[in-house]
């Protein structure tokens, strides 16, 4: 991981979080190899898995 500060691969990686996070709580069977599981980072953040990213 590495820190993004250019618009448009930032707004991709952004689209790409909200839709693996879509697919999480989606509670269709899902592989759970080959990606990094990022819910404690996550809740660190203080980000809710409960409606599309919330803030708290």
């Amino acid at each position: 991981m590495e820190f993004q500060t250019k618009h448009e691969p930032l707004l991709k990686l952004l689209q790409q979080t909200d839709e693996f996070a879509y697919l999480l709580r989606s509670g269709a069977d899902f592989p759970a190899s080959h990606y990094h599981d990022a819910q404690a980072h996550l809740k660190r953040a203080g980000l809710q898995l409960g409606s599309r990213f919330s803030m708290r």
